[in-house]
């Protein structure tokens, strides 16, 4: 098990600090309880890219905005946010999304995953050290692939289909 830590100071692995709890706080064990090696979202990764096997269905449920964006959230870039299973989506104006982010922290462990496959950018980062100790870290990472990068209708368009699989 992956050790956390917090201000240097070891932490309990998250299994012994739910046990300790004798049932209270279900809901913590999916807090800690679903966390993934770099190896393993790479595979994920791939699936959602197409070159790994899939249901065509299920990718298709997970590539695409359920919640519609709720306003213009960044006018000065005329992107839009909105939300699908599991995902954040940044969208163009008309809705066509191109960029999935997601992330989740317990405090101690911290992952973050970014996608835009309109230019194959693909960013996972996991942390045992806290969230505060870890963010200037994942901030430098993601300036350096480029995130604040906002697409067009023009520019996705010209870019051709990402979001499906050919057979």
């Amino acid at each position: 098990l992956a050790a956390g830590y917090d201000n240097g100071a070891r932490n309990a692995p998250i299994s012994e600090t739910i046990a300790a709890m004798h049932g209270d706080y279900w809901n913590l064990k999916g807090n800690g309880g679903m966390q993934l090696s770099a190896r393993a979202m790479h595979q994920w990764h791939e699936a959602l890219t197409c070159r790994r096997t899939m249901n065509p269905a299920l990718r298709a449920l997970i590539v695409r905005p359920v919640v519609e964006a709720a306003g213009n959230v960044e006018a000065r870039h005329g992107t839009l946010v909105s939300y699908g299973y599991g995902w954040a989506f940044r969208t163009t104006p008309d809705g066509t999304p191109f960029k999935l982010t997601h992330g989740g922290s317990d405090g101690i462990f911290l992952a973050q995953h970014l996608w835009r496959p309109y230019d194959r950018v693909f960013l996972y980062v996991v942390s045992n050290i806290g969230e505060d100790a870890s963010r200037p870290t994942i901030v430098a990472l993601r300036r350096l692939v480029g995130d604040a990068v906002q697409l067009t209708d023009q520019d996705v368009a010209a870019r051709g289909a990402v979001w499906v699989c050919s057979s």
